[in-house]
C-alpha cells in the first residue's frame, strides 16, 4: 500500500508539472521602460517580476512564448492602460479576438496548438499594428514579459505567464501595459482523469488508514 502511495503521488506531481511545463518563455532583446507599467484602468496589483520593478528605466524582457506539447493554451484578459481597443488575436481556427475596450476582467479565450513551437497568437493596436507572438513586430509594437506564476489579485488565480503588450502609439509610450494578458497551460481530459485518479487513491489510502488506526 506504501508503494500505491509514492507511485499515485509520483502520477500527480508528474502531471501538474507537465501542465506547467508545457509553456515557457524565450527571450529575444530586452527593452527599457519609458514609462511606470501601470494598467490603471483595472487595480490588478501587478509588480513585474522580471528586471526588479515597474519604474522608468527597468528593464524588460521581449521575446515569445513557446510550448513543447500540444496542451491546450488559455489566455485570460487581464486589464489595459491604453485609452483605446487593443485586442489579442488567435491564430488557428475557429478565428478569435480578445477585444480589451469591452472584455471583463477574467474573460477567457483557447486554442489548441497544432504543433509544437511558437504559441500562434497577436496583439493589435488601435491603428492596425501587430506584433506577432514570435515576430514581426510593426515599429512601437513588442510584447514584454511582465511575469512568472503569478498570482493576480483582482483574478484570484496564479498564471503561468503575464505578458504585456507595447502598442503603437509612440516610442516613448514603452510601459508593456497597454493590454495584460495571463497565459496558462490547459491539461488534456485525459491528464485530468489521471490526476482525478491520483487524488482518488490517496484518498483512499488515508481513509484506510485512519480506519486501521481506530480498529487498533
Amino acid at each position: 500500500m506504501k508503494l500505491k502511495l509514492v507511485l499515485a503521488a509520483a502520477a500527480l506531481m508528474g502531471v501538474t508539472g507537465a501542465a506547467n511545463a508545457a509553456l515557457s518563455w524565450v527571450q529575444t532583446s530586452t527593452d527599457t521602460r519609458a514609462q511606470l507599467f501601470d494598467p490603471r484602468n483595472e487595480a490588478l496589483g501587478l509588480v513585474p517580476d522580471y528586471g526588479g520593478g515597474a519604474a522608468p528605466g527597468t528593464t524588460v524582457s521581449i521575446g515569445q512564448l513557446e510550448t513543447n506539447n500540444l496542451s491546450r493554451v488559455q489566455f485570460t484578459y487581464l486589464g489595459k492602460e491604453a485609452g483605446y481597443p487593443d485586442t489579442i488575436h488567435l491564430l488557428i481556427p475557429p478565428p478569435q479576438s480578445l477585444l480589451n475596450s469591452n472584455a471583463n476582467v477574467g474573460t477567457t479565450i483557447e486554442e489548441k496548438p497544432t504543433s509544437t513551437g511558437v504559441v500562434p497568437f497577436s496583439f493589435e493596436g488601435n491603428t492596425g499594428k501587430f506584433a506577432y507572438n514570435g515576430g514581426p513586430f510593426d515599429r512601437n509594437t513588442s510584447i514584454g514579459l511582465i511575469g512568472t506564476n503569478m498570482y493576480v489579485p483582482l483574478a484570484g488565480k496564479t498564471y503561468d505567464f503575464v505578458l504585456g503588450y507595447n502598442d503603437s502609439a509612440g516610442p516613448v509610450t514603452r510601459d508593456w501595459d497597454d493590454m495584460i494578458i495571463g497565459v496558462n497551460a490547459v491539461p488534456e481530459p485525459e491528464v485530468c482523469a489521471m490526476l482525478a485518479a491520483g487524488l482518488g487513491l490517496m484518498g483512499f489510502v488515508v481513509r484506510r488508514r485512519k480506519l486501521q488506526g481506530l480498529a487498533a
